[in-house]
């Protein structure tokens, strides 16, 4: 598997990791209601970047701090409600990190994976039209389900 397949495959377990985890669910409620209303600067949430990026803290070989794990959670719950797909590519209608309420560096992370897998995307189209072959796949959504999923952690 190519690197950058491999990164988007990360990205998911994050999403899957994250979504799994427990929690009181207060809290979470709390910054979703914050996400909802005007964002305040100390209303950004923000996190050591490893735990977003680190395949040991993806895959769970690595654990993530309790005290950190509501926050991680609610990081990858704002960023997946902005994902949309449109022509076979991921599309993230977020303009900054301001705008769901996340750091701007954890925001820049998780455009770049985007920008990243719809490369992969891409290339995985073009090579199946040189080839004669017809690579067909389908993109996982996010879909309403899986938020309120999240939200009820």
């Amino acid at each position: 598997m190519n690197r950058l397949a491999t990164k988007y495959l990360l990205g998911l377990s994050l999403f899957i990791f994250a979504s799994c985890q427990p929690n009181s669910g207060e809290q979470v409620k709390e910054e979703q209601v914050v996400a909802t209303k005007s964002i305040r600067q100390e209303d950004i949430l923000d996190v050591d970047i490893k735990y977003l990026e680190n395949p040991d803290y993806v895959r769970g070989k690595s654990k993530i701090p309790d005290s950190t794990i509501q926050q991680v959670k609610e990081i990858v719950r704002r960023v997946y409600s902005h994902i949309d797909i449109k022509d076979k590519q991921y599309i993230l209608k977020a303009q900054s990190g301001k705008e769901i309420g996340v750091s701007e560096a954890i925001f820049q992370l998780y455009k770049k994976n985007l920008d990243q897998t719809n490369a992969v995307l891409l290339k995985w189209e073009k090579e199946g039209q040189e080839s004669g072959e017809h690579h067909e796949f389908a993109l996982p959504t996010i879909k309403e389900e899986d938020l309120k999923y999240l939200d009820s952690l």
